[in-house]
């Protein structure tokens, strides 16, 4: 919350984003057609930019002169252009670190060994940056990592389409002639913009007959461009690749090594530090953008099934600024809350509902008694501070499922001894109404999806601000769904408070078994890990057994690809 007066001004646009967020969720609900819902959320991102713009104006506590910083930090070669004495041929995008700026990114990065590679125990690699075309082909990148963009049909300047439209339209705008009915077609179009096809833009820059904002010539056609830089490996130009635009990929290819590494255990996580690049269309905003770059990367592996971190209660106490996908939609601003209720959904109220009970789960596992050392850290009892029947229920239960109390859980082992102390008649007379410790799997409806994502969101709180990074000015954004990778049941973005507003600096994402099995699929070789089970089980599984004679007969030059695709068919897929 912010001063009343703020809040004052800030009222009518949350209540048009809570609107406007009403809508989407009304339209998923009814399972209306993805092009409609894709409409509605331009239009509420549109909406909460507007909202977080006014906030940031609003707000501002401090004047920062960027100019004079950009200027300093090039006079004491900080960092420095790229081949900047070739003048007007220095390539944009690229930039070279003077003295100061090595021993920063130096200092940085060691620190970054330390918080997480050497605390974590975690494996390192170092992996290839030419990576083959097929690599990259099945992880996606080379049909999905893609910009619009159009040339000058004279010079050749390249722009990205959707920035050379908005800075078009904004033009149009701050032109005090533009009629309002003008102004509310462009804001429509501005709000739409995100979600078009390469079509649909194109027809904008004819409708509105847009030149280069550069030289005024006419523009091409808008073309589909790759972000990968593309290579030819060997001295005969046969095998095709790209420099790698993440290096996440040279963890996953590289699965089955390290898992025979760790002995064929789970959990474990690997890290990998080394240079990314992009072909960024038109490279902006310093550093932020650019088309070489370092990075700091960390893939933690583990069951499906079993996503608890063994270390989450050390950090479960650590506070972070978080922006869920909620507020975000609902116009609210971001809350401050511990990693612990984020992830358990507990709440430090002086009261406990049944459905808050039920947050602990059956008390069955040592993750639940976990939950329920942490919701006792801060009161006395269950309910807060008085005892209730939410004391009597827990106590009942934990009698009945434990023999002794884990020593690690001092909170609980504290409570629990209070609790003999009474009597059961004694218990029967606390206030409050009876409670249920319901049988069966409870859904934990906490913020974050799961201990070991919310445990590396409290690293990443705890390292950024390590560097010296403002908490005040760091926060934790969820996508939206619409934002959210197929393959992603989880991703927050850890957001830094700039002169350019909030930037993105890290991603934290459940990204599943999506990479793993994409790579399976297309080498062969199967990158999963075999545990044993706790008793025996017979399962009917299909096998194709293919009649290679018959097959060369009917598909003959084709043969192998057929009996290569039987092979990498999934069980759904067989059947």
């Amino acid at each position: 919350m912010y001063a009343p007066d703020v809040e004052k001004q800030l009222e009518p646009l949350r209540a048009k984003v809570k609107e406007q967020g009403d809508i989407v969720r009304s339209l998923k609900t009814a399972g209306a057609p993805e092009m409609d819902i894709k409409k509605e959320v331009q239009i509420l991102k549109a909406r909460k930019k507007e909202l977080e713009d006014i906030i940031l104006k609003l707000t501002a506590s401090e004047t920062f002169d960027r100019k004079a910083m950009l200027d300093l930090i090039k006079r004491r070669f900080f960092y420095e252009s790229s081949f900047a004495i070739y003048g007007g041929n220095t390539v944009k995008g690229q930039f070279d670190y003077g003295p100061v700026g090595c021993d920063i990114v130096d200092n940085i990065l060691s620190e970054w060994h330390k918080h997480f590679v050497i605390q974590e125990r975690m494996l390192k690699v170092n992996c290839s940056i030419l990576t083959p075309e097929n690599v990259l082909k099945a992880s996606g990148h080379v049909d999905k990592f893609a910009d619009y963009m159009v040339k000058d049909e004279k010079t050749g300047e390249c722009f990205r389409l959707d920035h050379l439209i908005k800075q078009h339209f904004e033009k149009i705008l701050s032109d005090k002639k533009t009629t309002e009915e003008d102004r509310q077609t462009i804001n429509k179009k501005i709000t739409l913009l995100d979600g078009m096809t390469m079509e649909e833009m194109n027809n904008i820059v004819k409708e509105y007959k847009m030149k280069s904002p550069t030289t005024g010539n006419d523009l091409s056609d808008a073309v589909e461009f790759n972000l990968m830089f593309p290579i030819l490996i060997g001295p005969s130009g046969n095998l095709k690749g790209f420099l790698r635009p993440e290096t996440a990929q040279g963890i996953f290819v590289n699965f089955k090594r390290l898992l025979e590494y760790n002995q064929g255990k789970l959990p474990f996580a690997c890290a990998q530090v080394g240079n990314a690049y992009r072909n960024e269309i038109s490279p902006r905003s310093g550093l932020l953008r650019v088309r070489e770059f370092t990075m700091a990367e960390i893939e933690h592996f583990c069951f499906p099934d079993d996503k608890d971190h063994p270390k989450f209660n050390q950090v479960a106490n650590t506070k972070l600024q978080l922006y869920s996908a909620c507020n975000q939609m609902d116009g609210e601003a971001p809350k401050w809350m511990t990693i612990g209720e984020a992830v358990r959904g507990l709440t430090q109220n002086c009261c406990i509902s049944q459905s808050g009970l039920n947050s602990l789960g059956t008390l069955k596992t040592l993750s639940d008694l976990h939950a329920l050392n942490s919701l006792l850290r801060d009161t006395s009892y269950v309910s807060g501070y008085c005892p209730s029947q939410a004391d009597n229920a827990v106590f009942e239960a934990l009698l009945s499922k434990w023999d002794t109390i884990p020593p690690d859980l001092p909170q609980v082992k504290r409570w629990y001894t209070h609790m003999k102390s009474y009597t059961s008649e004694d218990r029967s007379k606390f206030i409050g109404e009876s409670f249920n410790i319901t049988e069966g799997p409870q859904q934990k409806k906490g913020l974050v999806a799961n201990e070991t994502l919310g445990y590396y969101m409290a690293k990443i709180q705890q390292f950024l601000e390590k560097i010296g990074i403002n908490p005040e000015k760091l926060r934790f954004r969820q996508h939206l769904s619409n934002e959210m990778a197929h393959y992603a049941c989880d991703c927050w973005d850890a957001e830094c408070l700039t002169s350019y507003g909030w930037i993105e600096c890290v991603g934290c994402a459940d990204r599943s078994a999506f990479d793993l099995t994409q790579h399976t699929k297309a080498s062969g070789v199967k990158l999963t890990v075999e545990r044993s089970l706790a008793e025996p089980r017979v399962e009917e599984c299909l096998t194709i057994v293919m009649d290679k004679g018959k097959i060369g007969k009917a598909f003959k030059k084709d043969a192998k690809v057929v009996q290569d695709t039987l092979n990498t068919m999934s069980e759904e897929e067989k059947a």
